[in-house]
Order: structure tokens, then sequence, then C-alpha cells
């Protein structure tokens, strides 16, 4: 062989070589970008996750705050109106005394 050949050949060593290492570089930077892209993805879903969530939660806590309890609304009214219906009586110190000793004896009947 000639140097000439020999020249050809090692440079042709040297471009396989070197398109080898190119080609390895872009299969690295391709899974690379594949990764950047599943953990961008990733990101983004627990972002929109978590939003939804939070609104669903922010949903929620205003309905029931603006929705009385039906069951108690009617006892409520019924109360109210009652109250409404009574008069303020003042009362005298016997009577205080009386209503504080019916007390006292319900308690010790209790005990």
């Amino acid at each position: 062989m000639n140097k000439k050949t020999e020249a050809v050949q090692g440079q042709g060593e040297d471009v396989a070589a070197v398109s080898a290492a190119d080609n390895k570089a872009k299969k690295s930077c391709s899974s690379l970008a594949a990764r950047r892209a599943f953990i961008k993805q990733a990101v983004v879903g627990g972002i929109a996750v978590s939003s939804v969530a939070w609104l669903a939660k922010a949903v929620v806590a205003t309905i029931s705050e603006n929705t009385p309890d039906m069951a108690n609304l009617k006892d409520n009214l019924k109360q109210e109106r009652i109250m409404l219906n009574k008069e303020y009586a003042v009362m005298s110190k016997q009577e205080k005394e009386e209503l504080v000793q019916i007390f006292i004896n319900s308690y010790k009947e209790q005990a």
C-alpha cells in the first residue's frame, strides 16, 4: 500500500469514529429531549390537577356558604316567629329567686 491509500483509509476510520460519536450524541440529545418533554408534561399535568382541585374546593365552599340547611331553616323561622310574638316582662326579685331555686332543686334531683 502506498501512503495515499493508507492516509485515505486512516481518514475513513477517523470519519467513521466521528460519525459514530455524532450518532451517539444525537441519540443522547434525543433521549434528553424526550426526558425533558416527559418532565414538562408531568409538571403541566400536576399543575392542571392541582388547579382543578383548588377550583372545585372553592366552588363547594361558596355553594355551602350560600345555601342554608333546609332542615334547620323551618325550625329557625318558627323560633323567630315565636320570639317576635313574645313581650319583654320585668321579673321581680322574688320571681328570680323562685326560678333559681327551681333550677337548683332540679339539678340536685338529676345528680
